[in-house]
């Protein structure tokens, strides 16, 4: 029931609890590199995906907020928008190409 919110301009996901008390801050997975969340979606497993939209990748954290891995082998081009379904397709919205990518990645 955690509230997890991409701050773009702040380069950076805050997740609270649900009753508004600070759980942590997650600024991607190498502090001297750029961080441009934007989309943001969770899994059946609690896991948090943030599109990246500078490094073209999708980002897998831990609900306690450190990095699984990338998504980012799928040529993936300003990912914008995100989302789930109950079937584990992850669904990437892309800003120019107003494409929309299918992916099965590992639930």
């Amino acid at each position: 029931l955690d509230i997890c919110l991409a701050d773009n301009g702040a380069n950076a996901v805050v997740v609270v609890s649900a009753v508004g008390k600070f759980r942590f801050r997650y600024t991607g997975n190498q502090p001297e590199e750029s961080f441009y969340p934007y989309g943001i979606t969770t899994d059946s497993q609690n896991r948090i995906l943030i599109a990246d939209k500078i490094k073209d990748n999708i980002h897998l954290v831990h609900q306690d907020g450190h990095l699984l891995g990338l998504i980012d082998n799928y040529d993936l081009q300003s990912p914008r928008c995100v989302c789930v379904d109950s079937k584990g397709n992850l669904f990437v919205a892309e800003q120019y190409t107003r494409k929309v990518k299918k992916i099965q990645y590992y639930q």
